[in-house]
């Protein structure tokens, strides 16, 4: 056993654990590098973890946003709908009030003319009447002076056929056909009648008016009858095209966070577990 030769090997064995601390700080400073890249990545994978969820909820409630005023267009338009339905009944119920209103007005001019010619009749039956009676004092007064045979105008009346009642009527007739051809009794009847039939021909063409304004209004009716189904059909459309936009827009949000994920993930050393 040489000293000198201890001396070396003690030496080289202190180089030695010297260089061994050395290596010892260089992993732990090396490990302590991979903690902190480790604790970085696993930071920045939860933050965009967080934000893809964040940008995706934003879609979602932006999408919720948009389907509520879809569904409010829809209801504005059935809304519509109903209120010009029920504004173009209302409409059509007065028109049919009005030509009840007409045919009331109608039978009351009928009414009207009716009861002026039977009064006009009755009138001229009355002066025939009041004649025939008149007629038929005289000829009492007649016999009761011995100016006139009672007998002899009764045998004259039933040589033609009439008893004392029938010649009283058949007299009555004639003077009353006589008023009826009375010219102001017929211009009294032709002037009632021209107006009976001007009155009922302004009737006439005022319901033919209103019997327009009700097929226009029908035809309004069907029109917003037809129209809404159409409208809708727009809206089913919109619908459509938000569903088919709101998924590609969800599709590619999804898409491009995973592949930052899928980054982060591979950027990560081949330590188990460290990122999830």
């Amino acid at each position: 056993y040489c000293p000198s030769m201890a001396a070396e090997d003690l030496k080289d064995l202190r180089e030695e654990v010297k260089d061994k601390k050395n290596d010892v700080k260089d992993i732990k400073e090396e490990i302590a590098e991979l903690k902190e890249k480790i604790n970085e990545l696993k930071n920045e994978y939860e933050e965009t973890k967080q934000e893809k969820q964040t940008k995706l909820d934003e879609l979602e409630a932006e999408h919720m946003d948009d389907l509520e005023k879809i569904k409010a267009e829809e209801e504005e338009i059935s809304k519509d709908k109903d209120n010009s339905i029920s504004a173009i009944a209302i409409e059509i119920q007065k028109a049919q009030d009005s030509l009840e209103d007409i045919r009331l007005q109608e039978y009351d001019a009928r009414i009207e003319r009716d009861n002026k010619e039977s009064e006009l009749k009755q009138t001229c039956h009355q002066t025939a009447l009041e004649r025939v009676n008149k007629e038929q004092a005289t000829k009492q007064e007649l016999i009761r002076a011995s100016m006139y045979s009672s007998g002899g105008f009764n045998a004259l009346m039933k040589s033609v056929g009439l008893d004392k009642k029938a010649s009283f009527n058949a007299r009555v007739k004639k003077f009353y056909n006589t008023c009826i051809q009375n010219f102001s009794a017929n211009e009294n009847l032709k002037s009632l009648n021209k107006a009976f039939r001007s009155k009922i021909k302004k009737l006439n063409a005022a319901k033919s008016r209103i019997n327009r304004s009700i097929a226009q209004l029908k035809k309004q009716k069907a029109k917003v009858l037809q129209e809404h189904p159409k409208a809708l059909g727009k809206i089913a459309l919109k619908l459509q095209r938000l569903e088919k936009q709101f998924k590609k827009s969800w599709d590619r949000t999804q898409a491009s966070y995973n592949r930052q994920l899928l980054r982060l993930h591979n950027m990560s050393p081949s330590s188990p577990g460290l990122i999830q």
